[in-house]
């Protein structure tokens, strides 16, 4: 049990740490990974909604047509949130700078606004289906407390009966008398 317990502790201060390292510069990235939910239709059937996208960072000139990436959209109806889309064709604007045009694998049409490698997260390297629907039902105040708050409030009334006991112990090993005429017996 301790080295469950250590190994889940050392997970969580990695991911917080990283959490908030990567604080307000847009999606979290834990070793080079992302993990983002679909929340829409645009890549039926390919990802269905509330699939997690596990979502690898990349360079941009390893990407080619038919990669799946996720970046964060200039369209002004969505700008700045993560999209992912899969890249129809890659080129270069006048100043030498890469793009990809995206179209979701459910969408009639092309993406009106290109990709710039610097608005991307990263390729997407595989997804876990329908998991993001749990996770967002993991959010609902009421399971968090049974699922959170339950077993913790359990686990620190058990660790403070165990301190009360040790301490119990302790000052029981304090009032034993020593019966000095026993050692004075078997010293003669």
């Amino acid at each position: 049990m301790t080295i469950l317990t250590v190994l889940i502790f050392t997970i969580s201060v990695v991911v917080f740490i990283t959490v908030i390292a990567n604080w307000g510069s847009g999606v979290p990235r834990v070793l080079g990974y992302s993990f983002l939910i679909v929340r829409t239709q645009s890549m039926v059937p390919t990802y269905e909604v509330g699939s997690i996208l596990i979502v690898k960072q990349a360079e941009a000139d390893t990407l080619v047509p038919g990669d799946v990436i996720s970046f964060y959209s200039e369209d002004p109806v969505i700008a700045g949130t993560p999209n992912t889309h899969r890249i129809v064709s890659v080129g270069k604007n006048d100043q030498g700078k890469r793009y990809f045009i995206t179209k979701g694998d459910n969408n009639p049409v092309v993406d009106s606004y290109k990709v710039y490698e610097d608005k991307l997260i990263g390729k997407v390297s595989s997804s876990i289906s329908s998991a993001g629907t749990l996770i967002n039902k993991l959010k609902n105040r009421y399971v968090i407390f049974f699922l959170l708050i339950v077993p913790f409030a359990f686990l620190t009334f058990r660790e403070i009966d165990h301190i009360k006991k040790l301490l119990g112990e302790k000052d029981e090993e304090e009032q034993i008398p020593v019966d000095d005429s026993e050692k004075t017996e078997q010293d003669d």
